[in-house]
């Protein structure tokens, strides 16, 4: 049996954070790994492996840099399944908090 590196979100959970944001929102996804989120109009990553196929890329490292964004530039970010790999994520929800002006946060859960 193949076991998958990533789990994808649950569909009924991803329609309803869908259905949260405003046609013509501008949204960014930090960590888009291989599923981006499908209303994200801007993407961050920590490497350039990215880069070549989502528009709007950036790079930055969430633990202990400034993301490279504007106070309150987005209307909603998405960030799933990447605050628990970072070695500080107090930095990340600092810049998360401080860039957007909504958004969703999800980590792994023993459900």
């Amino acid at each position: 049996m193949i076991q998958n590196k990533y789990h994808h979100p649950i569909e009924q959970n991803l329609r309803y954070i869908e259905s949260l944001i405003k046609d013509g929102a501008k949204v960014l996804e930090i960590g888009p790994g291989t599923r981006p989120f499908s209303k994200a109009t801007d993407f961050c990553g920590w490497t350039m492996e990215e880069k070549g196929r989502l528009p709007n890329y950036k790079t930055a490292d969430a633990s202990s840099e400034m993301l490279p964004y504007q106070d309150k530039e987005f209307d909603f970010v998405y960030c799933r399944h990447v605050i628990e790999d970072l070695w500080n994520p107090v930095n990340a929800l600092k810049e998360i908090s401080r860039i957007t002006k909504a958004g969703y946060i999800e980590t792994p859960s023993a459900l």
